[in-house]
């Protein structure tokens, strides 16, 4: 069973090996603004809740980016 953060970052960036799966992938650039969005809304001190959002969007950047370098590279 996964827990709620996993579920919440599977949203961002699709997962197909769950049990039903979850198909709902954002592009990479909406990901990026949002999170430029977020890191300019809230400079000082931020709340638990925005750090974790952070936290889960530079993640999901990490993950898209492998996968596109891995298809990149698969097709060359």
């Amino acid at each position: 069973m996964a827990d709620r953060a996993d579920e919440r970052l599977w949203k961002l960036v699709g997962n197909d090996e769950r049990d039903p799966p979850i198909i709902s992938k954002r592009n990479l650039k909406s990901i990026e603004s949002e999170l430029e969005a977020y890191q300019s809304k809230f400079k000082g001190g931020r709340p638990r809740s925005v750090r974790d959002r952070i936290d889960r969007l530079k993640e999901s950047i990490d993950i898209l980016t492998a996968e596109k370098e891995e298809k990149k590279k698969n097709n060359d």
